[in-house]
Formats: C-alpha cells, sequence, structure tokens
C-alpha cells in the first residue's frame, strides 16, 4: 500500500515544480526593463538635484548681488559699466555652479603623483 509522503508527493510538495523545471531563460526582458527603469528614475532625481542646486546657486547669486546692482541703478548718473559687470559676475557665478553641479569631480587628477 503506498502511502502520501509529503517529501515525495510532488502535488504536496511546492518547491517539486521548481525544482523539475527546466534552466532559466538566458535573458528576462521584465528584469531588464525593470532594472533600466530604476536607473533612469535615479539619473532623473540626480539631474533634478542639480538642477535645484544651480537654481539655488543663481538666486543665492542675485540676492547677494542686489544691493550692488540696486545702488548702481539708482545713482543719479549711473554708468552701465557697473551695472553690465555685476549682472556679467552673477553670470559667472551662475556658470560657475551650473559647471560644479554637472560635472564629475576626478580628485585623482588633482593630486601629485
Amino acid at each position: 500500500m503506498t502511502e502520501n509522503n509529503p517529501h515525495t508527493d510532488p502535488l504536496s510538495n511546492p518547491l517539486a515544480k521548481y525544482f523539475e523545471a527546466d534552466a532559466a531563460p538566458a535573458t528576462d526582458p521584465a528584469f531588464r526593463l525593470e532594472v533600466m527603469e530604476r536607473m533612469a528614475r535615479k539619473r532623473l532625481y540626480t539631474e533634478m538635484a542639480k538642477n535645484a542646486a544651480t537654481a539655488f546657486m543663481l538666486i543665492l547669486s542675485f540676492m547677494l548681488a542686489w544691493p550692488a546692482l540696486r545702488g548702481a541703478l539708482d545713482a543719479p548718473g549711473a554708468s552701465t559699466m557697473a551695472t553690465v559687470s555685476i549682472l556679467t559676475i552673477i553670470g559667472i557665478v551662475a556658470f560657475a555652479g551650473h559647471w560644479l553641479t554637472t560635472h564629475r569631480w576626478n580628485l585623482r587628477m588633482l593630486l601629485p603623483r
């Protein structure tokens, strides 16, 4: 008489199908798609953080330069050279902030050999 042994009965052992299955497929499209989606989401969040940092530096440079810019604009006979130079400094600070947030730093390049 045969008895139902849970270790040998394929119907009662849930892992039996798993161990009897063939080899895994060479590629799993759903897994690859999920990994690519996570990588794209991480890249998006990184770019958003960089853009936010750039915008913050631009706003900060305008806030810091506003008293000088206002003084140059309100002065009687204000020279356009002072205004242009202040706006140029703001532009340089904004460009430097953008460059620093979008380029990777290679610190090994800065170290002496």
